[in-house]
C-alpha cells in the first residue's frame, strides 16, 4: 500500500491544565486557608469564653469542663473526617431546645464578631461580607457544639441551655467590648482558677 494511503495519525489534544488556571487555584487555596484562619481564632476565643461561663455562671468545675472541651474537640475531629456535619447542630439544638444559636451570632455588631475573631477591616467589600459570613458561622457553630453536648452529656434543662448563650454575650457585650477585660485575661483567669487551657483538635 503507498504511504499516500495510509490514513495519517492525528495527534490527540492534551487536555492539561494551564498555568494560569494552576495560579488561580492556587491563589484560592491560599485565600480559603487564610479566611479559615480567622474561623479558628473565632472557635478559639468563643470555646475560652464559652467554657469560663459555665465555671462562672453555671457552677462547673475542671472535671465537667474537661469533659464539655474534649467532647466539643471529639466533635471536630469527626467533622474533618466527614462522619457528621457540625453545622447541623444549630438546628438539632433549636428543635430540642428552642435556642436559636444563629441569631444569637448575628445579634453581636460586626465590629464585635472581627474582633473576636482578630480581623481586621478589609478594604474590599466582597472580601469583608466573605470573612463576616465565615466567621459568623463559626460563632454560631461554637455556640452549637456546646449547647449540643450540654444536652446530650450534662442533661441541662432546656431554660439553661437557652441562657447560655445569652450569659456568653452578655461577658462579650459588657466586659470585653466595655474594655474591663481582653480575651488574654478570660484565658489567664480559666487557667487559673479551673487548670483548664484551650487546645482545639
Amino acid at each position: 500500500m503507498s504511504n499516500k494511503l495510509v490514513r495519517k495519525k492525528k495527534n490527540k489534544p492534551k487536555y492539561g491544565w494551564m498555568q494560569s488556571e494552576i495560579d488561580a487555584a492556587v491563589r484560592r487555596d491560599a485565600y480559603d486557608k487564610h479566611v479559615a484562619g480567622y474561623a479558628v481564632t473565632m472557635m478559639q476565643h468563643v470555646l475560652e469564653i464559652g467554657l469560663w461561663t459555665l465555671h462562672d455562671k453555671f457552677g462547673f468545675g475542671r472535671k465537667r469542663l474537661e469533659r464539655v472541651q474534649g467532647i466539643f474537640n471529639e466533635y471536630l475531629k469527626e467533622h474533618y473526617e466527614k462522619k457528621l456535619n457540625v453545622r447541623e447542630f444549630s438546628i438539632l439544638v433549636q428543635a430540642k431546645v428552642g435556642a436559636d444559636v444563629e441569631a444569637e451570632a448575628k445579634k453581636f455588631s460586626q465590629k464585635c464578631r472581627m474582633n473576636l475573631a482578630k480581623m481586621e477591616y478589609p478594604k474590599n467589600p466582597r472580601d469583608l461580607k466573605v470573612k463576616l459570613i465565615t466567621i459568623t458561622d463559626a460563632l454560631s457553630t461554637t455556640y452549637a457544639m456546646i449547647c449540643t453536648e450540654l444536652i446530650t452529656r450534662e442533661k441541662m434543662s432546656g431554660t439553661k441551655v437557652r441562657k447560655f448563650p445569652e450569659e456568653c454575650a452578655a461577658l462579650i457585650n459588657e466586659y470585653l467590648n466595655g474594655g474591663w477585660v481582653s480575651q488574654e485575661d478570660i484565658r489567664q483567669i480559666l487557667a487559673e482558677e479551673t487548670g483548664i487551657r484551650i487546645a482545639l483538635g
